[in-house]
Formats: structure tokens, sequence, C-alpha cells
């Protein structure tokens, strides 16, 4: 392997982990002890689609890319945690609405702190051209990933 392909390998690798660890630790540190980065996520998008007025069980599992099902198994465990509300919608039984609870909204005001504190260290130090140069890297990154998972979805 070539020495670029291999810093870069080894890059991707440790930047993922490093963040899913740091990412972790700030979640129990702020003494949701017992909140998966996963699960903090679905929190996150929770309190994201109920902003919108847009949190049924449907619409959230379709902006996080999981199936109904998978989604209701994790919004069970939250809510079993205190951090979700699950509603039968009044005028259509077949729909469930996924509300966050004030303990959902901590924990979504601390993950996003833990977001907003990272992208401000990323960014901090470079100059304006560095960044466009950085943001035009991970917007092809994330293009790759976004078709590698659509293509295993089909």
């Amino acid at each position: 392997m070539p020495e670029e392909k291999r810093l870069l390998n080894q890059f991707l690798v440790e930047t993922f982990h490093a963040i899913l660890r740091t990412e972790e630790r700030c979640i129990a540190e702020t003494g949701h002890v017992g909140l998966s980065v996963k699960e903090a996520h679905l929190v996150a998008a929770v309190c994201y689609c109920t902003d919108h007025e847009k949190n049924s069980s449907r619409e959230v599992a379709s902006l996080l890319g999981v199936t109904p099902g998978t989604l209701t198994t994790a919004a069970i465990a939250l809510e079993k945690k205190g951090y979700l509300i699950r509603r039968r919608c009044e005028k259509d039984k077949r729909i469930v609405r996924l509300c966050p609870t004030a303990l959902g909204r901590q924990a979504d005001a601390a993950h996003s702190r833990f977001h907003s504190e990272l992208i401000d260290a990323i960014l901090c130090e470079m100059p304006q051209e560095e960044v466009t140069a950085f943001l035009h890297a991970i917007v092809r990154i994330n293009a790759f990933f976004r078709e590698k998972n659509d293509v295993n979805n089909d």
C-alpha cells in the first residue's frame, strides 16, 4: 500500500475510534451514564423531528436511515431509561409519535455542546483556504459513505 493510502487509512480508523471514545466519555461526564452514542444520536433525531413537527416513528426512522422495527426497539429502550415518550396519534392509532422528555432534552443539549466544541476545535486554527479544502474533502468522504449505504440498503 502506498504511504499516502496507509496514512489516510490510519487517520480515518484512529479518528473514527477517537471520536466515538470521546463522545462516549463526554456523554457519561454529563450524567447520562447509561446512554450510548447511538442512543444519544436517536434522542437528537427525535428532538430535531419534534421541533420540526415531523416526529412519527416512520419520519424519525427515515432521518436516521434505519428500519421502523430497529427504531421501535431502540425507542422502547430509551423510553424505559426516561429519555423518550412514545404516543399513539389520536386521529390515526397506527402512527406512533416520539417525544423527548426533559431528560432527553438535557441529553440532547449536552450532546450538541460536544459537537459544537468538536467543530470549534477543528476550525479554530485553520485559515479559510484550509477550511474550504477540508470541507471539500469531507463532502467527498460523506458521499462515499452515503453511496455505500444506499447500495447496501437496496
